[in-house]
């Protein structure tokens, strides 16, 4: 049991710091670019949607709807599948190219992670949405 959990924590923390070293290499890239949009919510609004909704619906969409999906009824097999997710999530990440961009590399990242861990669904999900809430705490305070 101790070596599963050690697994566990490994995978998430190589995710999050692969998501971290793309960030910045990333801002070398694109330094002027960053994912605020507009600014219209207030300081609470917008930690509740980049900390807590934001995870958990990117990674039902990306993940359980198309990464899933795509292997159930499309066939395809899981790096494919992790490719058109992938791609999903990039274009949620919409706010300019080089942030869609980097978003469509996390996506990779974030979609092994949550392949690794089936086919337990749930913590596929859970731990797959905890690094991405993680990870934008992370950009969002540095």
């Amino acid at each position: 049991m101790e070596n599963k959990n050690l697994e566990l924590v490994l995978k998430c923390m190589l995710t999050l710091g692969l998501m971290i070293l793309n960030a910045w290499i990333w801002v070398l890239l694109a330094p002027n670019v960053n994912s605020n949009g507009n600014d219209i919510l207030n300081v609470y609004e917008k930690s509740i949607l980049v900390f807590v909704i934001a995870p958990l619906v990117e990674t039902y969409i990306a993940m359980t709807l198309i990464l899933d999906e795509s292997i159930r009824y499309l066939k395809f097999n899981k790096h494919i599948a992790v490719f058109v997710s992938a791609t999903v999530f990039g274009l949620l990440h919409h706010t300019h190219w080089a942030y869609m961009c980097k978003t469509f590399i996390d996506g990779f990242f974030l979609g092994y992670l949550y392949v690794s861990f089936k086919p337990d669904i749930k913590k596929a999900f859970f731990l797959t949405a905890l690094v991405h809430a993680i990870y934008n705490i992370i950009a969002h305070f540095s």
